[in-house]
């Protein structure tokens, strides 16, 4: 990006989560059987950050796990990490992609 160019919404939201948006995307990526697939949006601004998790139907149960153990873990390091930079960062798993 150029000197004086201003970032849009997205961007200033995706740069300013790299570490979580990078650390969610690799742990999805290892329990799905399609990695390639996976696409992670950071939506939001401010305090509250969706993030929308969209893996292809085969993969949905692989990401939310045994009534929703693996959803549940991962939201509960999300609300941990979001303490810490004073964010709340919120999963939404979307099938049908």
């Amino acid at each position: 990006m150029q000197k004086g160019a201003s970032m849009s919404a997205a961007e200033a939201v995706s740069s300013s989560l790299d570490p979580v948006v990078s650390w969610l995307e690799q742990t999805i990526r290892q329990l799905v059987d399609h990695p390639e697939q996976v696409v992670i949006t950071p939506i939001g601004r401010g305090r509250n950050i969706v993030l929308e998790v969209r893996v292809p139907d085969v993969d949905v149960r692989k990401v939310i796990g045994r009534k929703g153990r693996y959803a549940d873990a991962i939201r509960d390091l999300l609300e941990a990490m979001g303490g810490k930079r004073r964010k709340n960062y919120i999963l939404e798993i979307i099938e049908n992609y």
